[in-house]
Formats: C-alpha cells, sequence, structure tokens
C-alpha cells in the first residue's frame, strides 16, 4: 500500500507539471501527460529495471501468469481471478490456468482427510459388521 500511495503522490506532482497538456483518463500508470503508455516504451522500461535489478530476464506479460497463478494458488475463486484478468467468463481463467487445480488436489484430499478425521470410528464394531 505505501509503494501506491507513493505512487499516487508522484503522479499529482506529474499533473501539475503537464498543467493544462494533463489528459484525465483515469489511468493508474499513464505516461507524462495522462494519456496511456506506450507499450513499446512500457517494455523497454521494465527491461531495463530488471536488468539494474539483477533479476532473471522475463517478459512483462508473464507477471500477469505469476498474478494468476499466484491469487489461484492462495483460494482466490475463478471467477474473481477472471475479472481481475478481463477474461471474458471463468472458464477462460481456467482454460489457461487449471493445471493449477491439478497440483492443489493433493491439498484437497488433505483438507478432507483433516475435515473427516475427528469422526470417532470403533475398528470392532466395523469388524463385527462386516464379518455378519
Amino acid at each position: 500500500m505505501h509503494s501506491l500511495r507513493l505512487h499516487k503522490e508522484t503522479q499529482r506532482i506529474l499533473i501539475a507539471v503537464a498543467g493544462e497538456r494533463w489528459v484525465d483518463h483515469d489511468l493508474i500508470f499513464p505516461n507524462k501527460v495522462g494519456n496511456p503508455l506506450d507499450p513499446s516504451n512500457l517494455r523497454l522500461d521494465f527491461n531495463h529495471i530488471i536488468s539494474e535489478t539483477g533479476l532473471p530476464k522475463i517478459r512483462f506479460h508473464d507477471l500477469r501468469h505469476t498474478a494468476a497463478s499466484l491469487m489461484l494458488n492462495h483460494g482466490v475463486p475463478s471467477i474473481v481471478v477472471s475479472r481481475i484478468l478481463g477474461h471474458s467468463k471463468p472458464s477462460t481463467t481456467l482454460d489457461f490456468y487449471g493445471h493449477l487445480y491439478h497440483e492443489m488436489q493433493g491439498e484437497a484430499a488433505k483438507i478432507m482427510d483433516d475435515l473427516v478425521t475427528p469422526i470417532q470410528v470403533e475398528l470392532s464394531k466395523v469388524k463385527e459388521r462386516i464379518s455378519r
């Protein structure tokens, strides 16, 4: 949250500097006069930041996949993730990220085991019923 507040304050300064040239599109990351960022410049800036920080080179689009994976792995409902990603239907999200649910099946089995395990079963009574 601190980073977003700082970014908002920086944007207020940009608006003041641009003055009448500022075009308000209500964007979180506009260019210096409020218009949408040019995709080429965004890619170049992103690659420059990645290079400066020494992080492994990734595509800007990989951030989208990472965000979707993190949300789904942490239990955010697929319909919510779908809306955030701008997919028209949750099924589109599941087509792209359905493999994550396969990976979560073991966790689901453990949850079911934890839910059901507290039920006490007397084995002697079960054996007696089976042998009848």
